[in-house]
């Protein structure tokens, strides 16, 4: 990893920070790891941000464009406000999946039918979970195209989708649980019609 794309990516983060009105510092580190972008969980007990993280081989290869796209919907959960909770949510979307099974296995080795009840309601309160982050995904992907245009969007989300990921470690089974798939994304409206 070369100094040249670290700073290359903060100067483009400071400049659309400007743009976006955040009056935020926001550190950015670029380092291998299972996703395209993310934040540290060190904002969590700060109640912000933290340090943005971008997968190396895509702060390296992409183009500035695509590039503009990834940052940008970043900085729209910063916006809107769904970083610190974001880390909750994911938490407790991964907690409960195995709340249901567990109280479904007691209620079928006890026969005890509210325990069945309670897994329904652990997985009832799973899909909610997904949904309500789904919903932030577009969100987030609402402000990019609002603050960079749709094209560096789209350009991003094709990439996203075409690559499957930077060989192969950009978790994609997100799409199923808690992102929409990449082609539900650009048949959405604002990313769809705007220039």
């Amino acid at each position: 990893m070369d100094s040249y794309t670290t700073e290359r990516l903060r100067i483009l983060t400071a400049a659309l920070t400007t743009r976006a009105g955040l009056d935020l510092d926001l550190p950015v580190t670029v380092r291998a790891m299972r996703w395209a972008a993310a934040f540290d969980a060190g904002g969590m007990r700060r109640r912000s941000p933290g340090t943005l993280i971008v997968h190396e081989e895509i702060a390296e290869q992409w183009p500035q464009d695509a590039l503009a796209g990834l940052v940008a919907h970043q900085l729209g959960h910063v916006a809107l406000g769904y970083v610190h909770d974001g880390f909750i949510l994911h938490a407790v979307r991964f907690v409960l999946p195995w709340a249901a099974a567990a109280s479904a296995l007691w209620g079928a080795l006890t026969s005890q039918p509210w325990t069945l009840v309670a897994a329904a309601g652990f997985f009832l309160a799973e899909q909610f979970v997904s949904w309500v982050l789904r919903r932030r995904v577009f969100a987030a992907d609402r402000f990019a195209v609002d603050l960079v245009g749709a094209a560096p969007v789209r350009s991003m989300l094709r990439l996203l989708d075409t690559a499957g990921g930077v060989r192969g470690v950009i978790v994609r089974h997100l799409a199923s649980s808690t992102h929409p798939t990449y082609e539900q994304r650009l048949r959405a409206r604002p990313v769809r019609s705007r220039a």
